[in-house]
C-alpha cells in the first residue's frame, strides 16, 4: 500500500506529485502560444501509479500547479486510487465511482473544492462496494452555459440553459479515483476551479433532452457548467456548419471527441487537443457526427 501526501496541499499538487513525482517541468505553459497535440504524434508517459499512463496536455508545475491531461489505465491493471479534489473529470471510456454511484463513459464531473473533513470519494471501474450500479444515478443542477457565433457571421444564439496496486487512505484525501476490474479512459483539469466555485456536476451526456440549439444552424450545445464567466460545453455538429465562438480573453481549448474538426490551420482527429490565445481566434468547422469538448474562460484561474 502507498500512502501519499495528505489534502492539505494545494490539490492538483496532490495529484500531480502522485503522477509524476515531485521533479516535474512545466508543459505548454505559455497561454500566448497556440498549442496542438494529435493523438498519432504526442507520447504517453507512464506514471509513478503502476500501469496508468498519461498524456499530458498542458502542466504549469510549482507551488499550485495546473494540469490538463488525458489519463489511460488498461483493463488488465491492478487497482489503482488517484486524489481527485477540486477536479474535472470526463469519462470517454471505463467506470467510475462516485460517493457510492457508478457512472458509465459519457459522464461528466466535477468535484468543488472540499477539505479532509468534508470530503466525498470517486473511483475509476467497477467497485464492488458501491450502492448500487446505476446507468443513471441522481444528477445535480442543471449547468449553465453561454455561446455565441460572430456578430459577422450568419447567426448568433446566445444559449442559457436552465436546466501495483496503490491507494490513498480515507482520512488522507477528500476525494479519489479508483480503476478496479475495467479499463478507463478519462479527459482530466485539475488546478483549474477556484474556491467560490461550489457546484458538484454529475451529467449524463447521453441524454439527448441536454442539448440546445447551437451557434449556427446544423449545431447543438450541451452546457456542462459555468462559474464567473468559466465555461464548460459539449458541441456536436448535425451537418456541415462552420462558426465562431464568442472572443474569450485569454482564448479556448477543445478536446476532439468524435470526428474531425477543422480550422484554417488544418485537421484535427479524435483526441486531438487545440489551446488558442486569442491571436488565433477563428471559424471552427465540423461535418456531421463531430463532436467536441469545449471550454473557454478557465485561463485567468492558472
Amino acid at each position: 500500500m502507498t500512502t501519499l501526501a495528505t489534502s492539505n496541499e494545494w490539490p492538483c499538487a496532490h495529484l500531480t506529485t502522485c503522477l509524476l513525482g515531485t521533479a516535474t517541468a512545466s508543459i505548454n505553459n505559455d497561454f500566448e502560444q497556440r498549442v496542438v497535440q494529435f493523438p498519432s504524434l504526442t507520447q504517453w508517459r507512464r506514471t509513478l501509479l503502476g500501469e496508468a499512463r498519461i498524456r499530458v496536455l498542458e502542466l504549469f508545475a510549482g507551488t499550485n500547479p495546473r494540469l490538463s491531461a488525458l489519463i489511460e489505465l488498461p483493463a488488465t491493471s491492478p487497482s489503482l486510487t488517484l486524489p481527485a479534489n477540486a477536479l474535472e473529470v470526463l469519462l470517454l471510456q471505463g467506470q467510475i465511482n462516485s460517493d457510492g454511484e457508478d457512472y458509465q463513459a459519457g459522464f461528466y464531473l466535477r468535484n468543488p473544492w472540499q477539505s479532509a473533513q468534508e470530503g466525498h470519494s470517486m473511483s475509476l471501474g467497477y467497485n464492488e462496494n458501491s450502492k448500487h450500479s446505476a446507468a443513471h444515478p441522481e444528477q445535480d443542477s442543471t449547468a449553465t452555459g453561454s455561446l455565441k457565433a460572430d456578430p459577422n457571421e450568419t447567426k448568433s444564439d446566445a444559449l442559457d440553459s436552465r436546466s501495483t496496486s496503490s491507494h490513498i487512505t480515507d482520512s488522507n484525501v477528500d476525494a479519489s479515483i479508483k480503476s478496479v476490474t475495467e479499463g478507463c479512459l478519462l479527459y482530466v483539469s485539475a488546478g483549474q476551479l477556484v474556491n467560490s466555485d461550489k457546484e458538484k456536476r454529475r451529467i449524463d451526456t447521453s441524454d439527448q433532452s441536454r442539448w440546445l440549439p447551437g451557434p449556427v444552424d446544423g449545431t447543438e450545445v450541451m452546457p456542462l457548467h459555468m462559474h464567473k464567466g468559466s465555461n464548460a460545453m459539449l458541441i456536436r455538429w448535425l451537418e456541415d456548419a462552420s462558426f465562431k465562438p464568442r472572443l474569450d480573453p485569454l482564448g479556448e481549448e477543445v478536446l476532439v471527441l468524435e470526428g474531425e474538426l477543422y480550422d484554417t490551420d488544418g485537421r484535427y482527429e479524435q483526441h486531438s487537443w487545440i489551446r488558442n490565445p486569442v491571436s488565433h481566434w477563428q471559424n471552427w468547422h465540423g461535418k456531421q457526427g463531430t463532436l467536441v469538448y469545449y471550454k473557454n474562460g478557465h485561463f485567468a484561474q492558472a
